[in-house]
């Protein structure tokens, strides 16, 4: 069970820091975030896909 809380805290500090990229990306293109809200979307999705990911990867090679 600790594995999985593992897992979504580490996914959780990956999704910050895509967020801070997406931020900063937005900043050095010149993209306005609150006429393109969006965007803030990638990190989260990034982050949730990698989550469930990784579960179900660890889950397979776990029973094995």
């Amino acid at each position: 069970m600790a594995t999985y809380i593992y897992l979504a805290i580490g996914c959780g500090f990956i999704g910050v820091a895509v967020t801070f990229v997406v931020i900063f990306a937005c900043q050095y293109l010149g993209i306005d975030i609150s006429k393109n809200l969006w965007v803030i979307a990638i990190p989260i999705a990034t982050a949730v896909i990698l989550n469930i990911a990784l579960i179900e990867l660890y889950s397979r090679f776990r029973k094995k």
